[in-house]
Formats: C-alpha cells, structure tokens, sequence
C-alpha cells in the first residue's frame, strides 16, 4: 500500500524486482505492528459489517491510520445520521493532517467527504451482498469504483484491506488491475524495457501477442510478472503468501522510480 522506498538499482530486472518484493515483507508494513494490525484490532471490537466497511472506508479515504484511530468513534456516529458532528471532525482533521500519500491530492473540503461518504453508502449493501455470498473481486472492485474520488488505487487498496482482515476466505484477485496505473504500469515497462505497448507485446509469451487492446497487454503482462516470480527462487513463505500479489503490485510502483536512479 505505498510505504516503501525503492531499492537500489541493480541491473538485473528479476534480481531487483524481488529485492524489492522481499524488503516489502521485511519493513513491516503489514505485519505485526503495521497500520493494517493496527486497523484489524480495531475493526476486531466493532459488531456490524456495516461499522467495519465504513472503517474501512475512512481509513482509505484519508490514507492515515492515526486520522482512522482519533476519530473513529465520531466515523461510527455517521451510522446514527450526525452530519453536524461529523463537519466539525473534518474540519479539524483538515487542520492538523496531510492525508496520506495516495490521497494527498484529494480536496480537503467536508462536502467533498459527503460526496464521497453517500456514494459509499450507496454501494454498501452490494460491497456487503458480494462479501456474504459471491466474494467476486471483479465485482468488488467495481463496484468500489463509483464511489466519488475513489478510482483505481483506492479502490485495489480498499480491497487488499478486506481481503487480509475481514473476508473469511482468499478474494484472489484474477488480475493486478492495471488499467489507468501509473506506478505499477511503469513498473511493468521497467520489467520488460519498453516504452510503449507495441514493444511490450513483443516481449510476452507468444500466447499474449496477438492482444489488441492496450489495457489487456499491460494487465497480461503483469499478469506475467506474477508468474514468473512464483517460478523463480524467492522465498517459499513469499511464494506461498495468499495476498502475494498485492505485495507484486505495490513493488512494481516503488520499483520502477530506480529507472531514474
């Protein structure tokens, strides 16, 4: 989910590619102690699907598990319709916080937070329905992007969340959804030394050459990636993680800032 620096440059895409994968599993920004720990414990005390969603929800909305902590109570006080209380919590968070980095260019406005708070709340008996019954990505994530200021990231960083602790089984997301990326998109031409996605093309497995559409060439290729690194000689415990490729995802973005090393 962002929060790793990336790792020197080494020559050798599949060598650097899993020395950044490896650090992200070193640095702790999932284990014991990370936000998402921290979130979890919190999420673990509260009763309704609803109160966690929106948890979560808050929690990507600002990208900051300390904003997510200090207010979460008047976050839950939403649910019992407060909207007086909830203006003056953002108001005050929108004088002592920088949303987190991949919210920072949000709009730091209590209407801009309504917008995105009802069109949340619009799709939430859908998000829930997919979680009790269906648990498709595909459609969780889309979903997710209907709600105001959310798009791609938030919406993939918003699942990786659920995914590690609330669904009580593997969302196994079939694709890194990389359809307006940037980080990770650029990490994928990094990968394969390319610049654009007739080059790329060329550089996949005969099976993924004859695709037309851009999106579908950058999100195989990931794909590609993904496999390639199961194959390689990286660390059994890494290879055999269930939310392996949140962890591609995110070291493909940091990895591919060292092309300008």
């Amino acid at each position: 989910m962002g929060c790793r620096e990336p790792v020197g440059k080494k020559g050798d895409k599949l060598k650097e590619l899993i020395e950044q994968l490896e650090d992200s599993y070193n640095d702790g920004c999932t284990g014991s102690g990370s936000d998402v720990e921290k979130l979890n414990k919190l999420i673990e005390k509260l009763d309704s699907l609803d109160e966690k969603l929106i948890t979560v929800f808050h929690h990507i909305f600002f990208g900051r598990f300390e904003i997510t902590k200090r207010y979460h109570d008047d976050f839950v006080s939403i649910l019992n319709e407060d909207p007086e209380k909830i203006n003056d919590v953002i108001n005050e968070i929108h004088s002592d916080y920088k949303y987190g980095n991949h919210r920072k260019y949000c709009k730091k406005s209590f209407d801009y937070y309504k917008e995105a708070l009802n069109s949340f709340k619009k799709v939430l008996p859908q998000i829930k329905g997919e979680l009790e019954n269906g648990k498709s990505f595909d459609n969780l994530f889309n979903y997710l992007k209907k709600v105001n200021s959310f798009g791609r990231t938030a919406s993939w960083d918003f699942l990786e969340v659920i995914d590690r602790i609330i669904s009580d089984e593997p969302l196994n997301p079939e694709n890194i959804y990389l359809r307006n990326a940037t980080g990770p998109k650029y990490g994928v031409h990094y990968f394969f030394e390319v610049d654009d996605n007739n080059e790329l093309r060329e550089k996949l497995s005969d099976e993924f050459k004859s695709l037309q559409y851009n999106y579908e060439i950058l999100e195989k290729a990931g794909l590609e990636i993904f496999d390639i690194i199961k194959e390689s000689s990286i660390k059994d415990e890494i290879k055999n993680d269930d939310f392996l490729i949140y962890n591609v995802e995110d070291a493909l973005c940091c990895f591919q800032k060292n092309e300008s090393t």
